[in-house]
């Protein structure tokens, strides 16, 4: 579901293009998706979760290690190379 709050979200976040576009309504985008409108304002207004700030920290680890190694390493050298703590077990790599 959140999904298609991204995708929504992102395709209204410049409002010059989404005005010289003759975009749709984000209402008749919701209906398109199939997700109410009032779900996607209540997605839009809640605080960030615990796990979405963990993983914008990492990935801010993950760039700052790569560019220190002159864009270099790969994960399997980046993963020991984080400060302890940072990457937990269990941890997926696929973050977006």
């Amino acid at each position: 579901m959140s999904q298609k709050y991204e995708f929504i979200d992102a395709e209204y976040a410049d409002a010059s293009v989404r005005a010289a576009d003759n975009a749709p309504a984000i209402m008749q985008v919701c209906r398109w998706l199939g997700v109410s409108k009032s779900g996607f304002y209540e997605w839009r207004s809640r605080p960030e979760s615990a796990t979405a700030k963990r993983r914008e920290k990492l990935k801010l680890l993950i760039t700052r290690a790569f560019s220190d190694a002159d864009g270099t390493y790969g994960y399997r050298r980046i993963w020991p190379s984080s400060p302890a703590g940072a990457c937990t077990p269990g941890w997926s790599w696929s973050v977006t």
